[in-house]
């Protein structure tokens, strides 16, 4: 038989560097940890980078910016020097 359980849904303010946006979170009675979802990293326009080093939260304007310089680096052309992010 399945259980059932009881989630608390709340609307928070979440704030990174200077930009703060509204969003919806589910409160767990038991746990004290945080989990970053999709809807997170695409109100805040946002990439999450996982390595073995560590993890970064990242402006996807640079993180696709990266991966442009990677795909000409990987072609041998020169790379595009790195623009400034838009503020918002």
């Amino acid at each position: 038989m399945a259980s059932q359980q009881t989630k608390l849904l709340a609307q928070i303010k979440a704030r990174v560097a200077s930009r703060e946006k509204f969003g919806l979170v589910i409160l767990e009675p038991s746990s004290t940890d945080i989990l970053i979802g999709m809807d997170f990293l695409r109100t805040f326009e946002a990439a999450l980078l996982l390595t073995k080093l560590g993890i970064a939260l990242l402006d996807e304007a640079q993180f696709q910016q990266l991966l442009r310089n990677a795909s000409q680096t990987a072609s041998n052309e020169p790379p595009t020097p790195p623009t400034q992010a838009p503020s918002t």
